[in-house]
């Protein structure tokens, strides 16, 4: 190793972008690697690490926690699409092959799935909300959905919100909520101040260090998709 190379910071990445590329972390071969896309080629090559300046930037541990307990979903392969319609016929299509709901609900599910992978497009995006009670494919909608959004974290509300925020500031996903059934809107709970707040772009959570007396923000904004039982009283 180069004594170039020994100065490198060693980062960790699910995900990372600038105005020259997309890398993103896939699982190929029982490893993960980078996916790079290169804005100006048009091209996208595997590579073990990607380096800008001093950082050395390195796909997230397949031994990862997230990864091993299936909490964090991740691609295999990442190919370019030239055709939105194309893409859009192509992802309802999947889904009704696996679950079968209305044609209404399917389009705008599909669309919703093409979003998770662009909003970072988009100043305010809405969370999708699906509501049906027992035994009528909630379950298999959410393995399907989840199985080709954006870097899907898959988990239940009763994660603390702590938790929610470090991940999502990590991975920059897409949220999976299920079982959230609260039955009321309460202004003061902690999970519809996160529903309710963090759709919009520009504003971070914010949390102090009191043992180095700093404060450290967290970047929320991300697509949400949650299910449930029941509608609000």
């Amino acid at each position: 190793m180069s004594s170039n190379e020994e100065k490198l910071i060693n980062e960790y990445i699910v995900s990372f972008k600038n105005k020259d590329v997309i890398v993103e972390t896939i699982i190929s071969d029982n490893k993960t690697e980078l996916a790079i896309f290169s804005k100006k080629t048009r091209n996208i090559v595997r590579k073990d690490y990607y380096v800008i300046g001093n950082i050395r930037y390195l796909p997230i541990k397949l031994s990862s926690n997230l990864l091993s307990t299936g909490t964090l979903l991740l691609r295999n392969w990442i190919k370019p699409y030239w055709c939105k319609n194309d893409l859009l016929k192509e992802i309802q299509g999947y889904i009704y092959e696996y679950v079968d709901i209305p044609d209404t609900y399917r389009i705008i599910v599909s669309y919703y799935i093409l979003l998770t992978y662009v909003y970072e497009n988009y100043s305010e995006i809405p969370y999708l909300r699906v509501i049906w009670d027992y035994g009528s494919w909630k379950s298999r909608l959410l393995k399907v959905v989840s199985s080709i959004c954006y870097n899907s974290i898959l988990t239940t509300w009763g994660t603390s919100q702590s938790a929610l925020f470090r991940t999502i500031n990590k991975v920059k996903g897409t949220l999976m909520l299920d079982e959230a059934d609260f039955w009321y809107s309460w202004t003061e709970s902690e999970i519809i101040k996160l529903l309710n707040n963090w759709y919009q772009k520009g504003f971070p959570l914010m949390k102090a260090d009191w043992d180095n007396f700093d404060v450290n923000t967290y970047q929320v904004f991300w697509p949400k998709i949650i299910w449930w039982r029941y509608e609000f009283r």
